[in-house]
């Protein structure tokens, strides 16, 4: 059996902080106690260091070149392996969802990869708000049919576990209700839905809010507040929000904290192909235009200066949270980790460092720089000194 000991580092389960140690067997993690024997493991070092779950990013394109637009088994595995380097070991790949883009998507992802695992595919649209597009190409918007969304998720064969739809279109109500029973989470988003039309969507069955304040109705005064206003006000439904502090200021990433809670806050990156590169214009799979990028880590942009996705990595995120928006460690990790397996249905197996839990497990220097990152107790991901 093979046994694995973390020894002396902080772990953030990510509900608290505490000195521990840290066993894993055969893929799980089976003990957070004091003194740990070390007979017969591998011994890792972690005294000095944080030892926090691996992250589940819920809006991720691409990283580092490779696109998951290019629906090959190829570019998902890199951006698979990509992925560990920064803390992540889960990730739902997003694309607009159309059947041609998506079905060869769930057919590359079928098979075992190298780095993070994929954990169902975030469906973000077709059927969404033409006015809010974003940066998603208006020809992968498409009119809301009963009969059109039950082949694409018919063909896409169970694989689904979001789908981003406006709730104001004609027949909304309808799709969120028939997805909720086909087990897959509607995300309400890209949208010009007033504050009663996007509570009629959470009453018909949404849970969620696709990257909250980006693509929907601006909060103004004298106005309803529209889909942001409800989520917030509602105890019932979980948000995403980009934590590169471009997307949304370091204030409102704090408010909306505050306001949801961070087991209801799930930070994200919605990261395309250019994250972790350098500047330059880049050909986007996604968005089927030319993007570019004026530095690394910067959001890319449309020629018209549409924001794009991002070019943000997970553990640049949750640092930006405790940096720039005042989050405790615990609270960045619980928004990066806790609330998306929680999204997820996942609790119990993802999202904590807990007896029974899988050892998805990432060693953080003392300035939260990813050292070592474990996939199921495997070692996906180790610095180089």
């Amino acid at each position: 059996m093979k046994r694995l000991v973390i020894k002396g580092g902080t772990v953030i389960t990510p509900l608290e902080e505490i000195v521990a140690d840290v066993e894993v067997r055969d893929g799980k993690v089976t003990a957070v106690a004091a003194n740990i024997s070390v007979d017969g493991a591998e011994v890792v070092e972690a005294r000095g260091k944080f030892v926090a779950p691996g992250t589940i990013d819920l809006h991720c394109q691409g990283h580092e070149g490779r696109d998951l637009w290019e629906r090959s088994y190829e570019a998902a595995n890199a951006v698979s392996v990509s992925l560990v380097k920064y803390g992540v070991t889960g990730i739902t790949p997003t694309t607009s969802g159309f059947a041609e883009y998506l079905v060869p998507l769930v057919e590359a992802i079928a098979g075992a990869v190298d780095g993070a695992q994929f954990l169902g595919l975030h469906s973000e649209g077709p059927f969404v708000n033409p006015d809010r597009p974003g940066a998603i190409d208006k020809e992968g918007i498409a009119p809301l049919s009963m009969d059109a969304l039950k082949r694409l998720v018919d063909a896409c064969d169970g694989r689904i576990a979001i789908m981003t739809i406006a709730p104001e279109l004609p027949g909304a109500l309808e799709a969120i209700s028939f997805l909720r029973e086909r087990g897959i989470r509607p995300s309400l988003g890209h949208s010009n839905a007033t504050y009663a039309e996007a509570n009629a969507g959470f009453d018909a069955g949404a849970v969620r809010v696709t990257h909250l304040f980006n693509a929907m109705t601006a909060f103004a005064d004298r106005a309803d507040g529209g889909l942001a206003a409800a989520a917030l006000a509602r105890k019932d439904v979980a948000v995403e929000v980009v934590c590169d502090c471009v997307h949304l200021h370091p204030a409102i990433l704090r408010m909306v904290g505050a306001a949801k809670g961070t087991k209801l806050t799930s930070a994200i990156t919605d990261s395309v192909k250019v994250a972790g590169l350098a500047a330059g214009r880049f050909s986007s799979g996604g968005h089927g235009k030319e993007v570019f990028v004026d530095k690394r880590g910067n959001p890319p942009r449309l020629a018209d200066g549409t924001i794009a996705g991002s070019g943000l990595s997970m553990d640049q995120g949750v640092r930006n949270l405790v940096r720039f928006a005042g989050f405790s460690r615990a609270e960045a990790f619980t928004m990066a980790a806790y609330a998306p397996a929680a999204v997820l249905g996942l609790l119990g197996q993802k999202g904590e460092i807990k007896p029974g839990r899988d050892a998805d497990i990432c060693l953080y220097s003392s300035t939260l720089e990813v050292e070592r990152t474990y996939v199921a107790g495997e070692l996906k991901y180790t610095i180089s000194h």
